[in-house]
């Protein structure tokens, strides 16, 4: 069941979140802009740069893996329970995926690193605990991904 990870799953979660609020906090409060802005695909990306990318959004979206598991632990499912379940997670990633993709833009124009990390001073101390916390977030993701695998496999 997946309520048996529930512990791990908000750890995991926190770190994220944290980590994520660090760097876009961060990005809103710099005092001058590095690099230009632009509107559109920047002039040093192709359209297989950005091709290139679309994989993690669709990994970022496909959250139906994990919903079978939710469905099982869900008390008095319904359609209704399941569709809002699917709907507040993928709003929720929407969210969170604007923020982590116009917060670097907006902070460092065309300079931002791919990984908007690498962008951010490790001198901060709300920075730093970030690139601390991210291990953990991804280490306890694990569980979280390996159970549908694992009831696939064993089913």
């Amino acid at each position: 069941q997946i309520t048996n990870t529930a512990i791990t799953n908000i750890i995991g979660l926190s770190c994220f979140l944290y980590a994520i609020l660090a760097g876009v906090i961060y990005c809103f409060s710099v005092d001058e802009q590095l690099g230009e802005r632009y509107v559109g695909v920047p002039p040093t990306s192709s359209i297989w740069s950005i091709l290139s990318v679309v994989p993690i959004f669709i990994f970022g979206f496909s959250c139906h893996f994990t919903m079978p598991l939710v469905a099982e632990d869900m008390v008095n499912r319904n359609m209704k329970k399941l569709d809002t379940a699917s709907l507040l997670a993928v709003s929720f990633v929407t969210v969170v995926y604007l923020a982590v993709m116009i917060a670097p833009y907006y902070a460092f124009g065309d300079t931002v690193e791919s990984n908007f990390y690498l962008s951010l001073p490790v001198s901060n101390i709300a920075i730093h605990i970030g690139y601390i916390a991210l291990p953990f977030a991804v280490l306890t993701a694990f569980p979280l991904l390996l159970f549908p695998a694992r009831q696939s496999i064993s089913s």
